[in-house]
């Protein structure tokens, strides 16, 4: 299992701005912390309880029969633990291309060790809850004295792109086993597809009263047809909710649409867009717009 593998980054939008604020010790205690410590065990406690059972109080250890000798402490199983592992992958892909993505091992022993290494992808869900896996590696490795070594398995889109899920996420889970010391290996990394962002234009001076234009730019990522695309434009303010229709774009194709909208408003606005079509979705912009007085 690998620890401390959650509870990172809770984000909230910052008031008065669009940038990130760590809350994250709002929700938890510090890591390690006698609080933290106290929080894991009351979980590992009652997180396996059916509602309405009794929890039974854990039983204390056997009192030793002459009480000048210590309880013989439990022999460790795995005690070598010198070999490391790392993921390197790249985040933020265009989504239409393909995915690199190294486990690094290292050995950090004076001895030989083998690894029995497994790779796993899956898609995952934005709560967290990931898909069967879609694509599997298994790898022995080998690691002289010392020795960090890469191994290397390429994503490619067309094994992930009916696969994607929500805001396309992905969790790579890798696991293995030592031969020499039965260490095991636990590491998990998740990484997102990125859809292409809108380029939004808006030309004229904002006032209340006075026509502005807007011109939205989507351009397809894909080398294929997506079919029923739609743009959705809307601003508090600026525009009501809208929806054009664009029909199929074709391969690599750039479509755009005018939209003219009367400020009604004064003040710092945002005019925000959105498309969507059957093979792509979370595609957006968004772009600020300060109305003044005419």
């Amino acid at each position: 299992v690998e620890e401390k593998a959650v509870g990172h980054c809770i984000s909230t939008k910052a008031v008065g701005s669009n940038a990130r604020q760590d809350i994250t010790s709002l929700y938890k205690h510090p890591e390690g912390s006698p609080e933290e410590r106290k929080a894991v065990l009351t979980a590992i406690q009652y997180g396996g309880v059916k509602p309405g059972s009794v929890v039974a109080p854990e039983p204390s250890p056997p009192e030793p029969r002459d009480r000048r000798e210590a309880p013989a402490e439990r022999p460790e199983l795995n005690p070598g633990q010198d070999v490391q592992v790392a993921i390197e992958a790249q985040d933020g892909v265009v989504m239409g291309s393909d995915m690199s993505v190294r486990v690094v091992l290292k050995n950090n022993s004076r001895e030989q060790r083998s690894v029995a290494l497994v790779v796993r992808v899956a898609a995952m869900y934005y709560t967290g809850v990931c898909r069967n896996n879609f694509k599997e590696m298994c790898q022995d490795v080998a690691l002289a004295p010392g020795e960090a070594k890469p191994v290397g398995m390429v994503i490619k889109y067309a094994e992930y792109q009916n696969e994607l899920v929500d805001q396309g996420a992905m969790m790579l889970t890798v696991s293995g086993q030592v031969q020499q010391t039965n260490q095991t290996l636990a590491k998990q990394f998740s990484c997102r597809v990125r859809t292409p962002d809108l380029l939004i234009k808006v030309s004229g001076e904002a006032l209340v009263g006075k026509q502005i234009i807007a011109e939205i730019i989507f351009t397809n990522p894909l080398n294929q047809i997506l079919h029923n695309g739609e743009f959705h434009v809307e601003g508090p303010g600026l525009q009501r909710p809208k929806v054009v229709n664009v029909g199929n774009v074709g391969p690599l194709k750039t479509v755009s649409i005018t939209e003219k909208f009367t400020p009604n408003r004064p003040g710092p606005r945002q005019f925000i867009a959105s498309f969507a079509c059957n093979e792509l979705t979370s595609v957006h912009g968004v772009t600020d717009v300060v109305v003044s007085n005419a």
